[in-house]
This record gives C-alpha cells, sequence and structure tokens, in this order.
C-alpha cells in the first residue's frame, strides 16, 4: 500500500493495483496488466504517476488521471521486489530476484544496470540529498 495526498493505491497478489479516496474511502479504480502477483507500488513526485513491480518481471507505468497503463518496461529476468522515483521524477530504480538494481530514466528506456552481486534486491529508499 502507498499513500500520497488523498489517494491510497494497493497492490495485490491477485495481479492488479486498486486507487481509493483516502477522505472519504470510496474506490476509484483497478489497474491491470500484470501476469503476476504486484509486490510493490510507488508515487512519482508530482503523484500523476505510479510504477509497480511484479512477480512477472515487469514494471509498468500507470497514468493515474486517464486510469491506463502508460508503459511496460521488461528488462529484469526473475521477480521485482521493489521499486521508487528518484526524488526529482527524472528516473524509476527497481531491485529484482535477478541481482540487478535498474535505472530508468524518465523517457523510460533503460539507462543502466548495476549487478549487486549474490544479494538479492528486496528494498531501496531514495532521498534528496541534505
Amino acid at each position: 500500500m502507498c499513500i500520497r495526498d488523498r489517494y491510497i493505491i494497493s497492490a495485490s497478489f491477485d495481479k492488479s493495483l486498486k486507487l481509493w479516496d483516502g477522505f472519504d474511502g470510496k474506490f476509484i479504480a483497478t489497474f491491470r496488466g500484470h501476469v503476476g502477483p504486484v509486490y510493490q507500488v510507488a508515487w512519482s513526485a508530482d503523484s500523476r504517476l505510479l510504477v509497480s513491480g511484479s512477480k512477472d518481471s515487469t514494471l509498468k507505468v500507470w497514468d493515474i488521471k486517464m486510469k491506463k497503463l502508460m508503459f511496460d518496461l521488461p528488462g529484469h529476468a526473475d521477480e521485482v521486489y521493489t521499486v521508487d522515483w528518484s526524488p526529482d521524477g527524472q528516473k524509476v530504480v527497481s531491485g529484482s530476484k535477478d541481482r540487478y538494481l535498474r535505472i530508468w530514466t524518465v523517457s523510460y528506456t533503460h539507462l543502466r544496470a548495476h549487478e549487486t552481486g549474490r544479494n538479492l534486491v528486496c528494498r531501496l529508499l531514495l532521498e534528496k540529498k541534505k
């Protein structure tokens, strides 16, 4: 689950994301496109987009206003455990069971990949420099 402004988004093992109004609790929309359980979701800095990571080894970028899939980002060889946006909203970072940390540009093309060795990437957190 991820909360931003007035919205709550939930990621689910039923392969979907669900959007809720955090003020009145009303259900808004379901986002479908993954073919495996969705492990994590993160909001963009401007709250306009979401990125989700799944057991299906993909990331998906969703447009909240249009309520639709914008981009499908294949590239990992195994389950995607964690996703996050850079604080400036220009990059998406993903970590996977394939032991790669991948960085994607705002145009959603693959920028570069970093191998993490023998450890799984299970969680990441991107913060602004102080």
